[in-house]
């Protein structure tokens, strides 16, 4: 589930790259009153980053290569909700208060 989860969001991030850098050139080209031309460079940026995002994502889980930035960011996050889901909730001041006087 967790890998599920690290996937969705990498395939989130790379959606979201892809509209704001086409969406940005488009917005700078009427603007500016370029044409398509940062358009199209929004768009060859959104692919180049789609491209590493994708490549980031294949090496994620793989033992014979140590993962890039996105694969150490996503590891640890895996890392840390797995660390709080193992361990169990604490009470509250107030709760440990109240379950210490009805000993």
């Amino acid at each position: 589930m967790e890998a599920t989860g690290a996937a969705v969001g990498l395939g989130c991030s790379i959606v979201v790259t892809l509209i704001g850098l086409i969406a940005g050139g488009a917005a700078l080209d009427r603007l500016f009153g370029t044409g398509p031309t940062l358009t199209l460079i929004g768009t060859a940026l959104a692919l180049v980053a789609a491209g590493y995002e994708l490549y980031e994502l294949a090496r994620i889980g793989r033992s014979d290569r140590p993962p890039g930035p996105l694969g150490k960011r996503l590891a640890a996050i895996t890392a840390n909700r797995s660390a709080n889901r193992a361990e169990p909730p604490v009470a509250s001041r107030v709760e440990q208060t109240r379950m210490d006087g009805e000993e």
